[in-house]
């Protein structure tokens, strides 16, 4: 018993000790990857771009390239939708239509939408945009020159940059 005992205070003392060494390495990576985005996005293109160079092949062999950057997601909807809208871009917007049914339920899947009211079955409708659309649309719309002055850019969290990407 007192063997067991010795035995379930050494696991436990050996889970705390895990858990705090995963608790660094989760910093030290958080650390790595802010390092790594700031020599990506910052410091390597500026340098390249002070140097008018688009390309360089590494002593490894690899090619490092400075590219513009875009990536977006919606953080007001009511403000890109209405956007979206206004300016004849509404077909990217993806409408989606959630059921919650039991087991068993499958006949009340055929109906169409009007008539799930009626027969009690509570639904959610929801608007998202896919990120890939998101991100490729946005870059269309800042090389637009109708659309990129009117791009509401915080509603849709638009973030660019210049980075460097290895080949």
């Amino acid at each position: 018993m007192e063997n067991t005992l010795q035995t379930i205070l050494s696991l436990g003392d050996e889970i705390e000790n895990i858990i705090a060494q995963i608790q660094e390495h989760d910093t030290h990576i958080k650390s790595l990857k802010e390092r790594k985005k700031q020599i990506e996005e910052q410091q390597l293109p500026d340098m390249m771009d002070d140097l008018d160079i688009e390309e360089l092949a590494l002593t490894s062999g690899k090619k490092i390239k400075a590219i513009d950057f875009v990536a977006a997601r919606v953080t007001d909807p009511e403000a890109a939708y209405r956007w979206l809208e206004e300016t004849n871009n509404a077909g990217i917007i993806k409408n989606k239509i959630q059921i919650n049914l039991n087991t068993g339920s499958n006949r009340i899947t055929e109906l169409i939408k009007e008539d799930l009211a009626n027969r009690g079955v509570g639904y959610m409708e929801s608007k998202n945009i896919h990120h890939s659309t998101l991100n490729s649309f946005i870059k269309e719309a800042l090389n637009n020159p109708e659309l990129s002055q009117t791009l509401p850019k915080q509603a849709f969290g638009v973030y660019e940059a210049r980075r460097v990407v290895f080949k």
